[in-house]
């Protein structure tokens, strides 16, 4: 791995959604996720809570995670093909309730 390969610290990535004047919280308001989706993100990969405070930074998720992305920005969690097929579950639902 080469020396940009490290995670942001929690505490830079919660700087950088402050000096946006934003929050954690105003994130998931945003997102219209819950807080801890987003607070478990910064400790454990989570690929809601990565993209929605990747979304607000205006950054791409691998770019504050690179170590829980590979080179072409596919998640290498274990479990992401089943959060994004979750995610798709959600999203459709939601579109037939609307």
């Amino acid at each position: 791995m080469s020396k940009n390969s490290v995670n942001w610290h929690s505490a830079d990535i919660l700087a950088a959604i402050s000096k946006k004047g934003g929050s954690l919280s105003s994130v998931a308001r945003i997102h219209q996720i819950h807080a801890s989706t987003v607070s478990k993100a910064l400790r454990f990969p989570c690929l809601t809570g990565e993209a929605a405070i990747a979304s607000f930074l205006e950054l791409k998720p691998k770019v504050i995670w690179p170590n829980r992305y590979d080179s072409h920005g596919k998640p290498r969690h274990p479990r992401a093909h089943m959060q994004s097929n979750v995610t798709a579950v959600t999203d459709a639902s939601q579109k037939s309730v609307a």
